[in-house]
């Protein structure tokens, strides 16, 4: 798991709002192709139940394909939390394990509510890609 440091509890950003607590339901990348990295790579993305919330026990299924949907491994990557309205140090973190079908398992730790997107890069073959997820609310 990985620890994402943050500014603490700002009555200005009204992190601890009700409307600061929306799941990414409505904007999850389970599309098949949610993310383009190019005209042979897609990948999608879908939220492990619960939807992603504040704190620890957030894992994101990342899918790798290609353009006709068949299953990509991709040689290493890592995804990086961050949120682009705060000046704060971004969090990476290495992809897990892969399960034979293009898939990886990324566990994210979420130190504070607010707009959140995810810059999400791989290797594959001499290819190095990245793309970044829409903004979401944690």
């Amino acid at each position: 798991a990985s620890v994402l440091s943050a500014c603490g509890n700002s009555p200005l950003l009204n992190h601890d709002t009700e409307s600061g607590r929306r799941s990414l339901a409505a904007t999850d990348g389970s599309a098949a192709c949610s993310l383009r990295f190019s005209a042979e790579l897609c990948a999608s993305y879908s939220w492990v139940a619960p939807a992603p919330h504040r704190g620890a026990g957030n894992a994101l299924v990342l899918r790798f394909t290609d353009a006709s949907g068949t299953p990509v491994r991709v040689e290493g990557g890592q995804v990086r939390a961050k949120m682009p309205t705060m000046d704060m140090d971004d969090d990476t973190v290495a992809f897990g394990a892969q399960s034979g079908d293009g898939s990886y398992l990324v566990h994210l730790r979420f130190s504070m509510s607010g707009q959140w997107e995810l810059a999400i890069s791989a290797n594959v073959g001499t290819q190095a890609v990245e793309r970044t997820t829409p903004l979401f609310q944690i």
